[in-house]
């Protein structure tokens, strides 16, 4: 196998015993910080909230990075769910009650006497008929 990738085998079997590169490491290392953070804020925060937090910790970091990480860990934000109607109105809403009991049905229409001057008569005119008001 060696052969064909062209390298010696004493620098695969170095390369194989040195472990995790250092940005495994460090993705494991800001992994935790992240799942501490989103505890913290009782697994409501999304990328944004926890990278606001990583900076004040004074972590540099890029918003891409904190994605992918919340990503890898199965760590998610609370989204707000959509705004439900729940109210829903009928055909015809339910009439109140008359609980004073009057007649607002009368025979003709009330309004004030006429005025005697021609100008008042012309500028207040009344729904009533001539000499019913």
């Amino acid at each position: 196998m060696c052969d064909q990738l062209g390298v010696i085998r004493q620098g695969y079997y170095r390369w194989l015993s040195s472990g995790p590169c250092e940005r495994e490491r460090t993705d494991a290392e800001l992994t935790e910080t992240i799942r501490e953070i989103h505890a913290e804020l009782h697994g409501h925060p999304g990328v944004r909230r926890v990278w606001a937090e990583l900076v004040v910790r004074g972590v540099r970091i890029a918003a891409k990075r904190v994605w992918r990480l919340m990503r890898s860990a199965g760590l998610r934000g609370r989204h707000p769910r959509a705004w439900k109607k729940t109210t829903v109105a009928g055909q015809r809403p339910v009439d109140a009650p008359d609980l004073i009991g009057q007649d607002f049905g009368g025979s003709r229409p009330r309004c004030a006497p006429r005025p005697s001057s021609s100008a008042r008569r012309a500028r207040h005119r009344c729904c009533c008929p001539a000499g019913t008001g």
